[in-house]
């Protein structure tokens, strides 16, 4: 469930152990590189069109074809670094989303999993497709005392493994707060929820 390379730059509290570093499945990239390849296609055939029978010539359709090939590996290039550089990172106490694209944007999405009150894990998948190749999106939903948000990993690859990893792990993270919560009163025990820092 880990991905291979050197992690240890989110492990940042104090004894915290990492679980899972997933990126997105690999066919999310299928679809924005077939519509490039068919765009470059469509405008090379233009441009042959154009510059062969209405303008006559050949050597600015040579350039002009130069500059949409140029454009479209740039675009594929861009494709398979957005993909490559998006991953999720869970730990014993946070969950991450790293997006980051070079020289364009940078985004860290984090939960800290001891700053929420309760969880609940979604998994959906869309279509036949999917349920083939084995894709699917996991919303965790996190209930916070003024808000509630949303953390979702999309379209995972073996999301039906990671959904019973991360019910087990956040089941695990649960109990141990329930732990720290159960009060005696009376001969009985009595569990009272935590309040949230």
């Amino acid at each position: 469930m880990i991905l291979k390379g050197d992690w240890s730059t989110f492990l940042n509290l104090e004894g915290e152990e990492l679980f899972l570093v997933k990126r997105r499945h690999v066919f999310v990239l299928i679809y924005p590189i077939l519509l490039i390849i068919f765009l470059t296609v469509f405008f090379s055939s233009t441009a042959f069109f154009f510059f062969n029978y209405l303008v006559g010539s050949l050597a600015l359709f040579i350039i002009t074809f130069l500059l949409i090939l140029s454009t479209s590996m740039s675009m594929v290039a861009h494709t398979i670094v957005y993909w490559y550089f998006h991953i999720y990172v869970l730990t014993n106490r946070k969950i991450l989303e790293v997006w980051y694209t070079p020289l364009s944007a940078h985004v860290i999405n984090d939960v800290f999993l001891d700053k929420v009150n309760c969880t609940e894990i979604d998994l959906s998948s869309r279509g036949f497709f999917h349920e083939l190749i084995d894709m699917g999106d996991l919303t965790i939903t996190f209930d916070r005392p003024t808000h509630q948000e949303e953390f979702v990993l999309r379209d995972i690859k073996n999301c039906d493994e990671i959904d019973r990893l991360l019910t087990q792990k956040l089941l695990d993270s649960g109990r141990k707060t329930a732990e720290e919560t159960i009060w005696l009163r009376g001969g009985r025990a009595r569990m009272f929820a935590k309040p949230a820092i």
